[in-house]
């Protein structure tokens, strides 16, 4: 490149700036998904554990839903914290998991500043930040970002000097895998690229024996229980390693490289490589860097082989979410800051990657923010959206049973985290208050002299509902004489879940309701409204 150094590492320091408050912004924006409301109660379940057994608590305290204990043990903590000074529990491990976020980028700029790499280092933080992965808007409160932050410390540092074996990174890659085995084509990226420095003879197995042992304390640190109960690690990865009853390999191979539509439960955005990595036409100039390039065309087959071992792991998992991407994707990251020299071609190859995914790619950047800020201003609408749907629901008799699918986002602050450590059932928060808050409308009822118990069912829910709806949708003592079915704008705007919605219309007629009796709008969602015939 033709810039100075100088310049260089001032435009890398203002990108990071950039990015970091950007993503501060984002991260403390006062919406929260279904998963993060379920992973906050199942922390406080730990973090009570710890308070009530000690250094005990550490062979209780496992890998549930295959996140390593780290992550729980860490969440509980970091969140008892927050609680406790009236900071949030939420707002407390948001800003932990946003700090092991940034971690990912801080780790490429201090690998850059310790071997003097001013072009390499503004090159790769702008190909990681082009990157819509580098910006998803998922679980943020999760171990994706944990275990992302020591892969990515872990990879550096055993990628400086690829000549070298140092325990110290095996270790942190280690815990990486202990917390996310979606992190081992990352791992295996880093091991193809040693290769050269095993040497050969007895010298190869005690740099065997060293990487070895490393991975195998860190990912025990990760997960002490399993020292008192090594069997449990796996019966967990097994309980959560079903798959979808759906499941199609031609349709999975396909929803690796794109998915249409992008969207997941909750309307979390959810694509394939195409979006949320390197569009086809990056991928193109990427090939072609690695190919003229002289001092990068060494690591091209290790990313290949990494590459081709996430997409085999990728096959087998019961479900396809775009997470699982996340560690393969750091790797072109990587490959440049390996790259010793870059020659003009190679600097310039490389910026037309980062433009042509700013160009292609750019969507899904654009539309992450735009969702959680339409969630913030559809949860300051709730209380107004409450009166409404409860005005709208006035004369009907007995309870009620709702299919709610306007999920837009949840404000911890008024849900069930508010009583942290107050309950020891770790699947407590899978029904977490949504933004129409029931008990609210049931109290809104109840002042107009009208007793109408509510039963609510979410869209993560019932996604996976069948043609066994109807028979389904009854109390177990027949008691239900309404349904309500409430659909969001933004499944309006979306034929794929407007079509499933319009399905379960159907289904819900096809049983022993009436047509649709009523119909009415609250701000942002609609009502449809159904009487059930006991006939």
């Amino acid at each position: 490149m033709t810039i100075s150094p100088t310049l260089a590492t001032r435009l890398t320091l203002a990108l990071l700036l950039a990015y970091a408050i950007a993503r501060g912004y984002y991260f403390l924006l006062p919406a929260y998904t279904g998963d993060e409301a379920w992973f906050l109660p199942a922390a406080g379940v730990y973090d009570q554990l710890w308070n009530t057994l000690g250094w005990r608590a550490l062979c209780e305290i496992d890998n549930f839903l295959a996140y390593g204990a780290l992550h729980w043990i860490l969440s509980g903590a970091v969140g008892s914290w927050g609680f406790e000074s009236g900071v949030g529990a939420g707002e407390a491990v948001r800003v932990y998991s946003l700090l092991c976020q940034l971690a990912v980028p801080a780790a490429l700029v201090v690998w850059g500043w310790r071997d003097g790499k001013p072009h390499q280092t503004l090159l790769a933080l702008a190909l990681y930040v082009c990157i819509p992965l580098a910006w998803w808007d998922g679980k943020l409160i999760s171990a994706e970002t944990l275990s992302m932050a020591l892969a990515a410390a872990g990879a550096a540092l055993a990628l400086r000097d690829p000549s070298r074996i140092r325990a110290l990174s095996w270790l942190l890659l280690g815990m990486a895998l202990g917390v996310k085995l979606s992190v081992l084509p990352l791992a295996a990226y880093v091991g193809l690229c040693l290769l050269p420095a095993l040497g050969w003879g007895v010298v190869t197995l005690l740099r065997l024996g060293k990487i070895a042992s490393a991975a195998a304390v860190g990912f025990v640190f990760a997960n002490p229980f399993m020292v008192c109960d090594p069997l449990r690690f796996v019966q967990n990865l097994q309980s959560n390693a079903t798959r979808s009853p759906d499941y199609d390999a031609w349709t999975r191979f396909k929803q690796i490289l794109y998915v249409d539509p992008p969207f997941n439960w909750d309307f979390v955005w959810n694509g394939g490589i195409l979006q949320a990595g390197l569009g086809p036409i990056s991928l193109l100039l990427m090939g072609l860097f690695l190919w003229r390039e002289p001092a990068a065309r060494r690591w091209a087959l290790p990313a290949i082989g990494a590459a081709l071992l996430g997409w085999a792991l990728m096959m087998g998992l019961f479900r396809y979410y775009h997470w699982y991407l996340i560690p393969i994707l750091l790797i072109p990251p990587l490959l440049v800051m390996q790259t010793e020299k870059l020659t003009q071609v190679g600097s310039w190859l490389l910026i037309g990657v980062i433009g042509a995914n700013v160009i292609t790619n750019h969507g899904p950047i654009v539309y992450l923010f735009q969702d959680k800020l339409e969630n913030v201003a559809n949860l300051r609408q709730s209380d107004a959206i409450a009166r409404c749907v409860a005005q709208n629901l006035r004369g009907l008799d007995g309870p009620l049973r709702v299919y709610d699918n306007s999920d837009y986002g949840l404000n911890l602050s008024r849900d069930k985290i508010i009583q942290w450590g107050k309950t020891d059932d770790l699947m407590d928060g899978q029904q977490p208050t949504r933004p129409i808050y029931w008990t609210q409308v049931e109290e809104l009822l109840a002042q107009q002299g009208q007793s109408a118990p509510i039963t609510a069912h979410y869209f993560s829910q019932v996604r996976h509902l069948g043609p066994d709806l109807a028979a389904r949708l009854p109390d177990d003592d027949g008691s239900t004489r309404h349904f309500l079915l409430l659909v969001g704008d933004r499944a309006e705007r979306n034929l794929h879940y407007l079509e499933k919605i319009q399905q379960r219309k159907r289904l819900i007629v096809a049983g022993r309701a009436a047509p649709q009796s009523a119909q009415f709008r609250c701000g942002y969602v609609q009502g449809f409204v159904y009487r059930w015939d006991d006939r």
